[in-house]
């Protein structure tokens, strides 16, 4: 393996704890707007001829072209971005294949210089577990949708990186003013309508969290901000021909990572893709495709051949809530 020591520390930024008994919720996943039927889309939209969707169980949408294309495609379109931001590979392990062949068409491309994966701790000292076996420990029902991605890198020679922010940054934002801190690091990455957008889809998705305790207000909002501020503080360290694999709310372009790093690099390209399995009927699906344009580059799409709904919830489906750390 190629030496690491080189990597840049990511943990000595300082932010204000706090002493009482904490609790956090933890990345905010797959919270993806409530997506119409495609029925009432053409009626909104009048002219618009919603595409044919392909027959393959295996389809790419180009959300920028409007249009299906081929893999190749987008790979070229992806080796120009300085970063990829994929989600959501931990709701898609039939992807896997998919996704493994991804990375290695971007490493024999001499694109792919580090992997960052988000379900991962970073090891803190030579003696704890190793990424398998801290998955194993602290997320076993993510194994079989990670496993394949970390043997894999760990075969190569490329650096493997935890994203995970620690814990104990997210439970200290019950501090106000570790919230204080916050604010003024992300000043204006978000304009207000991006800000009150986000709100209310943490809102929805935690309707009681915040009323339980009225001195956490504007919690959940610092929780998820913090996240996507401190993975996009960890890929401009890394440098540039890094790819993350995080959740679907936080691989959006419009209110997850991306905006974070071109806070700070401006100049940067950064492609995000969703990587999704979906049982939807084919009109249901383009609808829910044609309602990403704003929110990824490309939608990766699986139709398995038995399984439940692992896509982004519809307006009919159960919105899934982000987990609670105890």
């Amino acid at each position: 393996m190629r030496d690491r020591s080189h990597l840049p520390s990511l943990w000595q930024w300082k932010i204000v704890h706090c002493n009482r008994e904490p609790y956090a919720f933890m990345m905010s996943r797959n919270i993806i707007p409530a997506l119409i039927a495609v029925g009432l889309y053409l009626v909104l939209s009048g002219c618009v001829t919603a595409p044919k969707v392909p027959e393959t169980g295996l389809s790419i949408w180009d959300t920028r072209q409007d249009q299906w294309v081929e893999e190749p495609s987008m790979v070229s379109s992806l080796k120009a971005a300085d970063y990829i931001v994929v989600g959501e590979m931990q709701l898609s392990p039939q992807l896997n294949d998919e996704f493994l062949r991804l990375l290695q068409n971007l490493k024999d491309n001499q694109w792919l210089q580090v992997v960052a994966l988000d379900v991962l701790q970073p090891k803190l000292n030579s003696e704890e577990n190793t990424y398998l076996e801290q998955l194993e420990k602290q997320a076993p029902h993510l194994i079989s949708g990670y496993k394949p991605i970390i043997e894999w890198v760990e075969q190569t020679d490329i650096p493997l990186v935890a994203a995970a922010i620690p814990r104990d940054r997210i439970k200290s934002l019950k501090d106000p003013a570790a919230r204080e801190w916050l604010n003024h690091e992300i000043k204006d990455v978000l304009d207000p309508s991006q800000t009150s957008m986000l709100k209310g889809i943490l809102n929805a998705s935690h309707p009681s969290e915040e009323q339980k305790n009225p001195e956490l207000e504007g919690y959940l909002l610092a929780a998820q901000q913090l996240q996507d501020y401190f993975m996009a503080r960890m890929l401009l360290a890394l440098k540039q021909n890094t790819i993350l694999v995080t959740r679907a709310f936080h691989a959006r372009k419009d209110l997850g990572v991306v905006p974070y790093i071109k806070k700070s690099q401006p100049g940067s390209q950064i492609k995000s893709v969703l990587m999704i399995t979906s049982m939807e009927d084919r009109n249901q699906l383009m609808s829910s495709v044609m309602k990403m344009d704003k929110q990824y580059d490309y939608v990766w799409i699986k139709k398995p051949d038995r399984a439940p709904m692992l896509a982004p919830g519809s307006e009919a489906g159960t919105q899934e809530r982000a987990p609670v750390s105890q």
